[in-house]
């Protein structure tokens, strides 16, 4: 995929109303801006395309609630979480036996617009994470 202004737009929009999007040109002190058609800044109103990248969470710092709310999406109540780098194992019961799934985050349908709804920064169309910040899309917290 080319680096281009629009497919920076379309990467933004799955971000549409979180407040990641920063500008940094326009003051000295980085700006914090919701992502949408039209951002309002100092009385202005520029376009989506003075966002300068997406300030977003790595998987890898994935919080307790957001990674129990991601296992409910697949009906599981986890006793258990462990975290890898773009992973989650849930240890739960099956009746009266503990049973495990393994869960890659960045890949599963139903766990994706989960955690981009909640900042995570994901691979996009063949692009990762670290090609992202290549790019200056993106910068994690």
């Amino acid at each position: 995929m080319e680096n281009t202004i629009e497919n920076k737009r379309k990467f933004f929009a799955q971000y549409w109303g979180q407040n990641v999007g920063r500008i940094s040109r326009l003051s000295s002190e980085t700006q914090k801006l919701k992502v949408t058609s039209q951002i309002h800044f100092a009385g202005q109103i520029p376009n989506i395309s003075m966002i300068d990248y997406l300030e977003l969470k790595s998987l890898k710092d994935i919080s307790d609630e957001d990674a129990i709310e991601v296992a409910r999406l697949f009906k599981i109540n986890p006793i258990e979480i462990q975290k890898d780098e773009n992973k989650l194992l849930f240890d739960f019961y099956w009746g009266e036996v503990v049973e495990s799934v393994e869960i890659d985050l960045a890949f599963h349908r139903l766990s994706v617009d989960c955690l981009r709804s909640k900042g995570y920064a994901l691979p996009w169309m063949g692009l990762s994470v670290e090609e992202q910040l290549k790019r200056n899309w993106i910068k994690l917290k």
